[in-house]
């Protein structure tokens, strides 16, 4: 691989550790009233 190769490719590291903030994130906007959830710019998809 050359070094432009490993510019473009993700860091591994990173890229768990940003799965596990939105992994959490979802876990707490599931624990959320509904009330709340109404006040959020969400997508019918993500209510």
């Amino acid at each position: 691989m050359s070094e432009k190769d490993y510019a473009i490719r993700p860091n591994k590291t990173q890229l768990k550790k940003e799965i596990r903030l939105l992994n959490d994130l979802g876990k707490e906007l599931i624990q959320l009233p509904e009330a709340a959830l109404k006040l959020m710019p969400l997508s019918d998809t993500m209510r």
